[in-house]
């Protein structure tokens, strides 16, 4: 063969090459336009994360959710910058960890995000490697109204619609509980809203009801949100004292009291509100259905004795 035979197909073969890599070239930035396209318009928040946490890509949905431009957040900010500050340490380990091995970490948590004017938003996040790098792709889904629902439903199951108290059903939880427990001793108060079905007779259950609620009311400025105050029935009330013994139970039947004399004071009242109140005591080992037994004899005792004075106890 020639030299120049040689030369020209030494030519051939490189132009060939050539003609390779541009075609590889081209599928190249073709599926860099179809990979971006995907990644722009697929209605679900995502950004790429480099080792350094810094965002080197976000989609619009992305910008969407935490209210910044992608001028704003691209090179700028760290992915844990957008993260509420309890969760950052934890999600800063997730990172290193998928560094060490992909699938050290969750690949799916909820965490929850700061969006600009210092809104949060609950989300639920989805990070994958990518193969061969140390970058990561993030996905994320804003579940706040989600979790609403789901704090209302858990609310719903555990309240009175009507006074805001808590239930029945979870009244009788807490006192299983704390049965099974060492915060002995435990006082329990039974209260008994007076006269509730004479104004719904003469009144309506309107008047009734507010009746009730002004009785939420009063409990509520003698108890704190963490104790179990509970509306067990129509016009009963149930509270559970824990670590309490029965002298100091006798000075918090005195407190609720007073605060229902202070409100029936208020002028915006027409209809005075009273109570007939029966406590009782249990220690360790005892059955807390039975202590609420003697309590709510007690109640009735009182009521009794309202009605029809002191020669009615029995």
């Amino acid at each position: 063969m020639s030299e120049f035979t040689e030369l020209r197909s030494r030519i051939f073969e490189l132009e060939e090459a050539i003609s390779k890599l541009k075609q590889l070239e081209d599928g190249l930035k073709k599926s860099e336009a179809l990979y971006r396209t995907i990644f722009e318009t697929t209605g679900t928040a995502m950004i790429v994360v480099e080792e350094t946490m810094i965002i080197s890509v976000a989609n619009a949905e992305a910008e969407s959710i935490v209210g910044y431009t992608k001028d704003e957040i691209v090179g700028k900010l760290k992915w844990i910058d957008l993260i509420v500050p309890e969760h950052r340490e934890k999600l800063a380990e997730y990172h290193r960890m998928r560094r060490i091995n992909p699938h050290a970490a969750p690949k799916s948590y909820e965490s929850r995000v700061i969006a600009r004017g210092g809104a949060v938003k609950d989300i639920m996040i989805t990070v994958s490697v990518v193969p061969n790098t140390t970058r990561t792709i993030a996905s994320f889904i804003d579940i706040s109204e989600r979790k609403r629902m789901e704090e209302q439903l858990r609310y719903l199951s555990t309240h009175d619609a009507l006074t805001g108290l808590y239930n029945r059903a979870y009244f009788e939880e807490e006192m299983s509980r704390l049965e099974r427990g060492r915060h002995f001793p435990v006082s329990i108060l039974m209260i008994d809203v007076d006269r509730l079905k004479i104004i719904n007779d003469s009144l309506g259950h309107a008047a009734g009801d507010d009746l009730l609620r002004r009785t939420a009311q009063v409990l509520k400025t003698v108890f704190r949100s963490e104790d179990v105050v509970a509306r067990i029935g129509g016009d009963e009330f149930c509270v559970l004292l824990p670590m309490t013994k029965g002298h100091v139970a006798a000075r918090i039947v005195a407190r609720i009291k007073a605060a229902l004399v202070v409100h029936n004071k208020q002028p915006s009242y027409s209809t005075s509100l009273s109570f007939s109140i029966g406590y009782a005591t249990g220690d360790k080992g005892c059955s807390l259905t039975a202590v609420q037994n003697d309590a709510d004899w007690n109640m009735y005792q009182e009521k009794l004795v309202g009605v029809y004075g002191e020669n009615a106890r029995k």
